[in-house]
């Protein structure tokens, strides 16, 4: 049986990579779409969310609205960001996306760039949309593939 998780075929239901599973990234920067290196260190004190997503991926776009949502409430008790990986499998260019991302008005998310994928690689990123964790020491906890609505975010961060 062949099961769809977000915009990438697998072959068995997604489930929770740990940090045993994966070469876990604690330190890291990458550029924002605005051209700013952001450090991933940066953000300790609260838990971090990464969302990594592609362009070309139908239910990323559909969640679009609700992922601009969640990082504008500025009372939620995690810092949600999200990571596109331009020239790699089948995303735009960094300019590109860039140019393209700046049209849709989604001004309350931050975008970091992995160009190549060189971050999705180390984290065995292969669906996207797929969700890494952090704790509030930036310490990387796991990976959740496939989508996630604000409600299974936070139960996550709970279980941190």
């Amino acid at each position: 049986m062949l099961i769809i998780s977000g915009c990438s075929k697998i072959s068995e239901s997604p489930k929770s990579i740990s940090k045993n599973d994966v070469n876990s990234e604690t330190e890291f920067q990458l550029n924002d779409i605005d051209g700013n290196i952001v450090n991933i260190a940066d953000y300790r004190g609260k838990p971090l969310v990464l969302k990594f997503w592609a362009s070309w991926c139908p239910i990323c776009l559909a969640s679009l609205d609700e992922t601009e949502e969640l990082s504008s409430d500025k009372n939620k008790n995690f810092e949600l960001v999200t990571v596109v990986s331009p020239d790699y499998k089948n995303e735009k260019s960094e300019d590109d996306f860039t140019e393209w991302f700046k049209t849709l008005g989604a001004d309350e998310s931050t975008v970091l760039l992995d160009n190549e994928g060189e971050l999705a690689k180390k984290l065995s990123i292969r669906v996207v949309p797929t969700f890494v964790y952090y704790d509030e020491d930036g310490e990387f906890v796991k990976i959740v593939p496939g989508q996630a609505d604000k409600e299974t975010i936070q139960k996550n961060i709970n279980e941190l």
